[in-house]
């Protein structure tokens, strides 16, 4: 975690380019962001420094190595652009646009939220306002669009599978799961974003504490005994479908117990997710999607249900699934059975005839 002391010796440093653009007439706001505002970054980070001005564009960079500046110029009319994102989160099947938002500008919206005014401007102050406000509904934006992301790779592992390219597959399953992880850590307000900061914020993540050594050992299998016989696409592509589940469930139901399952999924025994399917999001339900060609909207108990897939028994299902939802236990079984009819839940031979075709007879 990086010290708030280490940003305080880099400004110190740049605070002579930082000045130059506090005191500039034509620049209406400054603010401080980046990854060392967000608590993570290295001593070799840069400092990042957002310029609202009428006048200018793109990016300027002062300095060179460890006392290097970025700065990035933004307009007043992007404000606006950016305090929009924290409306009330609407997306329906028709009009899902977290799948057209610019992920840029959400980077930016991010970007701002956890920034320090350096000059400000009521203009500023407003949009910070608007992000502070709606951070539920920015957070579910973010998820949102994160789980699509992820829905994308997905089509991308199971052409991968299909053709039978398994290192190619075994390669693009560490970037699955990296983007669960990332969903994972968006309901407790971690949204800065970026592959390279992904496990700094998982391991800082208290809500995932009880699975930080078994993501750590899939993320890292050399240093870890695999015995069990499953090929790592399996595992990862098994704990993403669980992770981003839970992300939903968390995002969606705040005030529910939901841990961090404390093992990884097994996906050995008699009900698990199948390798096919993939879980979004809209405003008003979760989607379950079948290669991108059917979908089906489903109340949280059947995410729940499909989340504790993990494979196992119906009755272990809704022994996990009672801890998060107590009044339910009768639905469950009708709930894995109507998961069952779709394809959502299956048995191994899926992820067999899918990830282990050499050993197929």
């Amino acid at each position: 975690m990086i010290s708030h002391r280490l940003v305080a010796e880099k400004m110190a440093r740049v605070q002579d380019t930082v000045d130059g653009y506090v005191a500039d007439e034509n620049v209406q706001a400054v603010y401080l962001s980046g990854s060392l505002m967000a608590n993570l970054g290295t001593p070799y980070s840069d400092i990042d420094i957002f310029v609202v001005s009428s006048d200018r564009s793109g990016m300027i960079h002062h300095g060179l190595g460890q006392d290097r500046v970025d700065v990035e110029f933004r307009s007043a009319e992007w404000l606006e652009q950016v305090a929009h994102l924290a409306r009330p989160y609407a997306a329906t099947l028709d009009d899902n646009y977290p799948l057209t938002t610019s992920p840029d500008l959400i980077e930016d919206a991010v970007r701002l939220k956890i920034g320090t005014e350096l000059k400000k401007s009521p203009e500023l102050s407003r949009t910070r306002n608007a992000l502070d406000t709606g951070q539920r509904d920015l957070q579910k934006l973010v998820l949102s669009q994160v789980a699509l992301d992820l829905a994308a790779y997905w089509m991308d592992i199971l052409g991968f599978l299909t053709n039978g390219d398994l290192d190619s597959a075994e390669m693009l399953s560490s970037e699955i799961l990296l983007t669960a992880l990332d969903a994972a850590c968006i309901p407790d307000g971690d949204l800065y974003r970026g592959p390279k900061w992904i496990w700094s914020r998982v391991r800082r993540n208290e809500s995932l504490a009880p699975a930080h050594q078994w993501i750590r050992d899939l993320l890292m299998p050399y240093q870890a005994a695999r015995s069990h016989g499953t090929r790592l696409c399996t595992d990862r592509m098994l704990t993403a479908q669980k992770l981003v589940s839970l992300a939903l469930l968390r995002e969606w139901n705040p005030d529910r117990f939901l841990p961090a399952p404390a093992t990884a999924p097994r996906g050995g025994g008699d009900l698990v997710r199948s390798p096919y399917w993939l879980v979004t999001r809209v405003a008003e339900s979760a989607v379950l999607s079948y290669q991108d060609t059917r979908q089906y909207t489903l109340p949280d108990l059947a995410l729940a249900c499909w989340y504790a897939a993990d494979g196992c028994s119906g009755n272990e299902i809704e022994e996990i699934v009672s801890l998060t939802y107590p009044d339910s236990s009768r639905r469950v079984q009708e709930t894995i059975e109507a998961l069952r009819s779709i394809g959502a839940i299956t048995n191994t031979s899926d992820w067999k005839k899918l990830c282990l075709p050499d050993e197929q007879d």
